[in-house]
């Protein structure tokens, strides 16, 4: 076989090769495409000594990464199992996860803004923190705190979800601090519960990356359950004519608003 023949047999096997492939591609409809990567979702933070050692440095001094109940029982329906508050996710969208930790500071009384019951409380009540950390050169380091508000991640009523069994129960704890998507948009949020003193009660926080830094966007009851980009009040005023809020996102405002309905009777 000739140099000449030889060449011609390689173009006409390079030929039979593309009309193979392309009625393959035909016949199976459209080529399939690559999958894109799905959105980052916040997963459980394992901390082996040597992260925790570093998340502790980006603390302050004598912070103590907070405990957070799951699950609630017993007569008094004191929390029975906790987690940590720690989680992972990439909430700032920028494809790096962060860690976000639920901190609680120890008193300032060095900052407190004058004499009285309140600088007191504020000093005593108001060090429980949400902070993200960020990888930069291998280290984590500090970018944003959410600043102190309440002293513990729990509501401050326990009685109320206590006699729950405990898979109704986790559908409310697991707002007290979670790091995932609630609005729909692919990126998670950060949500924690935080309880403070007195009349101060404890509130749901929901915080959302936006354009340089996190913004609240939800401040509210802290027993509510989530679903479907909705947050819904799990616990409605029970007086017939009573307003019962609802928040559910808006793409317009990129915030919860406030929607309000009023409860009427089975019968209209």
């Amino acid at each position: 076989m000739n140099r000449r023949t030889l060449n011609v047999l390689v173009l006409l096997a390079s030929a039979s090769l593309l009309v193979a492939v392309a009625f393959c591609s035909r016949a199976g409809g459209q080529a399939p495409q690559p999958q894109k990567p799905p959105a980052s979702v916040a997963a459980p933070l394992a901390m082996p000594a040597e992260l925790r050692e570093q998340i502790m440095r980006a603390l302050p001094l004598g912070a103590q990464i907070a405990r957070v109940p799951r699950v609630y029982g017993g007569p008094g329906f004191e929390p029975q199992t906790y987690d940590e508050a720690a989680a992972r996710g990439d909430t700032d969208g920028d494809g790096q996860e962060e860690i976000v930790v639920g901190y609680i500071a120890p008193p300032d009384f060095d900052d407190v803004p004058g004499p009285g019951f309140g600088a007191l409380a504020r000093a005593v009540f108001f060090h429980a923190h949400l902070r993200v950390l960020k990888q930069v050169d291998g280290v984590w380091r500090e970018q944003w705190d959410s600043g102190g508000w309440g002293s513990s991640f729990q509501t401050d009523r326990p009685n109320v979800i206590g006699p729950l069994p405990a898979a109704e129960q986790e559908q409310y704890t697991r707002n007290f601090f979670s790091v995932r998507d609630v609005t729909g948009d692919g990126r998670p949020e950060i949500l924690c519960v935080q309880r403070a003193h007195a009349a101060a009660g404890s509130l749901l926080w929901v915080w959302q990356w936006q354009r340089s830094t996190y913004v609240l966007v939800a401040r509210t009851d802290s027993l509510v359950t989530i679903a479907d980009g909705k947050i819904t009040n799990v616990f409605p005023e029970k007086d017939k004519g009573q307003g019962v809020a609802t928040l559910v996102w808006s793409e317009r405002t990129h915030e919860f608003e406030d929607e309000r309905y009023v409860q009427q009777d089975a019968d209209g």
